[in-house]
């Protein structure tokens, strides 16, 4: 996973990506899908939240650093999928 922590801020396979695993990006997906019963974005995701929890915990950056901290390009869509994925807002979960 260490691959993909140092590319949270990538929706997609980066080359770099693309060259470890020897596949193109639309294969990959269907590969980590039908393997992993979750899609890359899903697992991604979890990866970015779960990167949050651990700055929100362990930081004193705000809420909107954090965002661009774990790859969102919006601190709306990051506060979104925090409490899709932790079942409250980032600010009740400091």
């Amino acid at each position: 996973t260490a691959l993909f922590t140092e590319n949270l801020e990538k929706r997609s396979l980066t080359p770099q990506m693309q060259e470890a695993f020897s596949m193109s990006s639309s294969y990959f997906s269907t590969y980590f899908k039908k393997h992993l019963d979750v899609t890359f974005s899903k697992y991604l995701e979890g990866l970015r939240i779960e990167k949050a929890c651990e700055l929100i915990r362990n930081s004193d950056l705000n809420i909107e650093a954090i965002a661009t901290e774990v790859g969102y390009t919006s601190s709306l869509s990051f506060r979104r999928a925090f409490k899709k994925v932790m079942g409250m807002p980032p600010s009740s979960y400091r």
